[in-house]
């Protein structure tokens, strides 16, 4: 063994000294190369094969893979040659054209199978020529090893070992998994790979700072103070305090106390007319103010003071007003005054005078009625005549007994006049003289 590897290492030595050299003596524009894999037909890669056309020192050797290059190969038809330490192998038949490379491919060569525990005590390290055990130790004369673990921790590869490659990771696609990143959902393997879509942390709540941890997920950060719309459009100057939107209560009064003042969440305030709630319409010159369609009225106020000698009026704010007359003619309804005006807003006459000059009445007055003369009698009385005597009222009439004028004097005519008394005029007759 240790001479075949002295040889290896002079082959790889030749192989480089050489192949300047070659490039240079030889024809490079009439030589071409020759490539290719080898495999045991046990299925492992045969590594460390030399590799040449017989009487051409020019030569390679197959790398950890199996490959190989065999370069400025004169043109022509070749059975190449095959060592390695178990055994020799060829391949015939092989055509080199210039300046082109001949691919064999992958190339099976019959390996003699050397049992390299034969002789040996069991736990003697050897190699079970398969890439998929490992810690391979002799028992009973055979070489065995422990299964290598291909685990990539991967989840969206298919692990396996496979003979002559080893281990092997088959990527996935289309398969459910777990990129372990919280923010992040419906996780699939694409291509050997796990990836999710980015979750939304959106928690519509305008007070929260809506955020994403790639451990525990979405994170909302509560805010104060910031500007928000609560959604209740009974409230004014919205704010966020822990978090949560919250406002102060809309004053919804119009001021108008015939409306009922209400608030709906949506529509926000709202006034309902009313009808026939008692009010103030602020005037002093209304009365009886009642609501009508959410507009406060009332009946005009009656400021008659039922006094001819105001002037009535009504100012708004203190109401009616009766201003005083004076000089305007009016009537103070006494039958016992005549000439009747005002004077600083009150009605008054001057007294009648009710005498009628007959002693046989009795003059008062009635102030519906005016002036009343009621007869007396039996009061004596002075009818103003001459020509009576013992005056005497009788039902309201003044009368007395009519006097004797009779002065027993044949040659008078005696009688009576009311305001001389007894008259006794001489008559004319020749029996009487003067």
């Amino acid at each position: 063994m240790l001479i075949w590897f002295a040889v290896l290492m002079l082959g790889y030595s030749l192989a480089e000294a050489a192949e300047p050299k070659y490039s240079q003596t030889r024809d490079i524009m009439k030589s071409g190369e020759i490539k290719g894999t080898l495999q045991c037909d046990t299925g492992s890669l045969l590594v460390d094969a030399w590799v040449y056309t017989p009487g051409d020192s020019f030569t390679a050797v197959t790398d950890g893979a199996g490959n190989f290059i065999l370069r400025f190969v004169p043109e022509g038809k070749y059975t190449l040659k095959i060592s390695f330490d178990t055994g020799d192998g060829q391949i015939e038949n092989v055509v080199v054209k210039p300046k082109m490379t001949t691919d064999l491919g992958l190339v099976k060569i019959t390996c003699p199978v050397v049992n390299v525990c034969l002789g040996k005590k069991d736990g003697f390290p050897c190699d079970d020529d398969d890439i998929c055990t490992a810690n391979d130790l002799c028992k009973n004369g055979t070489c065995a090893g422990i299964p290598v673990d291909c685990n990539d921790w991967n989840p969206c590869t298919e692990d396996e070992c496979v003979p002559v490659v080893g281990c092997a990771h088959q990527p996935l696609t289309g398969v459910a998994c777990n990129d372990t990143n919280a923010c992040t959902a419906n996780d699939v393997c694409s291509n050997g790979t796990c990836a999710g879509t980015p979750i939304i942390c959106n928690d519509w709540n305008h007070c929260t700072r809506d955020e994403c941890d790639m451990k525990t997920g979405c994170v909302y950060q509560p805010l104060n103070g910031m500007p928000c719309d609560d959604g209740n459009a009974c409230t004014t100057q919205d704010a966020c305090t822990n978090g949560v939107c919250t406002g102060a209560p809309a004053d919804c009064n119009d001021g108008n106390q015939c409306t009922d003042d209400k608030c709906d969440l949506i529509a926000g305030c709202f006034h309902q007319p009313l009808n026939g709630t008692p009010c103030d319409d602020g005037n002093a010159c209304t009365t009886q103010d009642a609501c009508t369609n959410g507009v406060c009225t009332g009946a005009p106020a009656d400021c008659n003071d039922g006094n001819e000698c105001t002037e009535d009026g009504c100012d708004t704010k203190t109401g009616c007003t009766h201003k005083p007359l004076n000089g305007t003619p009016c009537d103070d309804h006494n039958a016992c005054t005549a000439q009747d005006a005002c004077k600083n807003g009150v009605c008054n006459g001057n007294p009648i005078t009710c005498d009628d000059n007959n002693p046989c009445t009795k003059d008062f007055c009635n102030v519906s009625a005016g002036c009343t003369h009621s007869p007396i009698s039996d009061v004596p009385c002075d009818d103003v005549s001459l020509c009576t005597v013992n005056d005497t009222c009788k039902n309201g009439v003044c009368s007395g007994q009519p006097i004797d004028c009779n002065d027993g004097d044949s040659c008078t005519d005696d009688s009576c006049l009311p305001d001389k008394g007894c008259v006794h005029k001489g008559k004319i007759d020749p029996g009487c003289s003067n």
